[in-house]
């Protein structure tokens, strides 16, 4: 995050990306840390990448009937 607290610099897959954020965006847990995982929501304007949430990645979740398939595969095993 710049020192003006309205950049961040994430580097991802597709490389770096720079996302306009403010104070509000930020989760309310104390803050990004450097070299932390985070998910960003964002949209672009006027060609640039204004974030509207950044946060923790959230775990993935198997729906229940994934869950379910994988159970009676297991079983039929």
């Amino acid at each position: 995050m710049n020192q003006a607290g309205d950049r961040i610099v994430v580097n991802g897959v597709e490389g770096d990306k720079s996302f306009v954020v403010s104070n509000a965006t930020a989760t309310p847990n104390g803050g990004l840390q450097v070299n932390e995982r985070v998910t960003v929501n964002y949209t672009e304007r006027n060609g640039r990448l204004v974030a509207f949430a950044v946060g923790m990645p959230q775990p993935y979740r198997v729906s229940k009937e994934m869950e379910e398939h994988f159970r009676e595969e297991i079983e039929q095993n």
